[in-house]
């Protein structure tokens, strides 16, 4: 949970990630096929490597099925 509320004008928002870790600059986002845009997604994720912020994408299909890894996956990012 964030500590303090940031408010951020909509024309400098890049993404809203599902869990973010600010001490180590990662973002996760768990993303259905019917909200996956796969250049949307890569134009996200360059904006925010541009920032220093790491990006992992998880799709639902991997987190109920892969857990194990898709936690080894984050694990590893930290």
């Amino acid at each position: 949970m964030a500590e303090k509320e940031i408010f951020i004008p909509e024309n400098k928002l890049i993404t809203s990630a599902d869990f973010y870790f600010p001490n180590q600059r990662l973002a996760i986002f768990c993303d259905g096929a019917e909200f996956h845009d796969t250049e949307k997604d890569k134009k996200i994720d360059e904006s925010l490597e541009a920032i220093g912020v790491k990006s992992l994408r998880f799709t639902g299909k991997q987190i109920t099925e892969e857990l194990e890894n898709v936690l080894t996956e984050i694990e590893n990012a930290l």
